[in-house]
């Protein structure tokens, strides 16, 4: 009777051993696609407006992501979400998976866009509600606080592939997705002889224009179907902001230094652009001009890049002086 007891015991460990190890291996599943996702750098992410050696900000991905996918075939568009399942631990690759929509059945195009914005916000970040191939530029990034945090929300990265599909289990799939815009790291310094917080914004003013997605509410408009932007819906300016909004997060002493941020999408570059230094307070009155080192002509600026620019302040309000100096 023991002999017995031990092989009917022995027979269902197996049978729970077998069934645990069904559970903890994940089978591939009918027209549902698993992705390994990473962004592409430049090869030099260092840069600045006079091209000294300045620190690399890279993108890293977070299990709070949500990739927003357009699935097209012929003229069917569907889309899809997918939210980041794992990050490696460096951050640089994502694994998610989507089901593929039913009313995809062949061979299909892949469009994939990654942007994020606050709670509060409704519009931007997000696909075009009447063409998923076109995808919406967050709000202009003067709308998110200038920090490293703050300025990380609208980074936008996209891409597209074409996938082969004729139903059934589908191959993993990996995506190498592009840079929309670039960051610029920008140190101020208080050379005034006293606290400096009444600066709302500093203004890089231009001739020309040369950033997009800062005009109106910005939410410009990429076409990833042909890697460009929809011409009218660039929202051109002359002008990029920085949010120091002192006001609300606090000035500068006297002799010290702050360093804010801003995420932005460089727009056509053009030689002899100058870019001037301006200052504004919290009712856009102007209280700083350009000073003698105060304006530099527009290089040729790349997305995926940081750049560091490094401001002086002097003079007395609302009379201040800004001038670009070495890092």
């Amino acid at each position: 009777m023991n002999y017995k007891l031990l092989l009917i015991l022995a027979a269902v460990s197996l049978i729970f051993v077998g069934c645990a190890k069904d559970e903890l291996t994940e089978q591939p599943q009918p027209r549902v696609m698993r992705f390994t996702a990473t962004v592409e750098e430049p090869a030099d992410t260092r840069a600045t407006l006079e091209e000294t050696d300045a620190g690399a900000i890279r993108f890293k991905w977070k299990t709070t992501d949500i990739i927003q996918m357009a699935f097209v075939q012929g003229t069917t568009k569907k889309n899809a979400n997918a939210a980041v399942t794992s990050v490696s631990e460096d951050g640089r690759t994502a694994q998610f998976s989507v089901k593929v929509p039913d009313k995809i059945t062949g061979d299909f195009i892949l469009y994939a866009y990654r942007s994020s914005r606050y709670d509060s916000y409704t519009g931007g970040s997000e696909l075009l509600a009447t063409d998923p191939t076109i995808a919406v530029l967050p709000m202009m990034p003067s709308t998110y606080t200038a920090t490293l945090y703050g300025q990380s929300m609208p980074i936008s990265v996209w891409c597209k592939k074409d996938i082969t599909y004729s139903g059934g289990v589908l191959p993993d799939v990996s995506l190498a997705f592009q840079h929309l815009g670039a960051m610029m790291t920008v140190k101020v310094k208080n050379s005034t002889g006293v606290e400096v917080n009444d600066i709302f914004r500093i203004r890089l003013k231009g001739t020309k224009y040369w950033v997009w997605n800062y005009a109106g509410n910005g939410m410009a408009q990429f076409n990833m179907a042909i890697g460009s932007y929809v011409t009218g819906e660039e929202m051109k300016n002359i002008a990029l902001e920085i949010s120091t909004n002192m006001t609300w997060y606090g000035g500068i002493a006297a002799g010290a230094e702050k360093t804010y941020y801003t995420w932005f999408v460089p727009g056509a570059y053009t030689e002899g652009n100058a870019i001037a230094l301006e200052a504004i307070d919290s009712s856009w009155n102007d209280i700083g001009t350009t000073g003698p080192s105060g304006s530099k002509n527009q290089i040729d600026f790349q997305p995926g890049n940081n750049y560091r620019v490094a401001i002086e302040i002097t003079g007395t309000s609302p009379n201040y002086k800004l001038n670009f100096v070495p890092w």
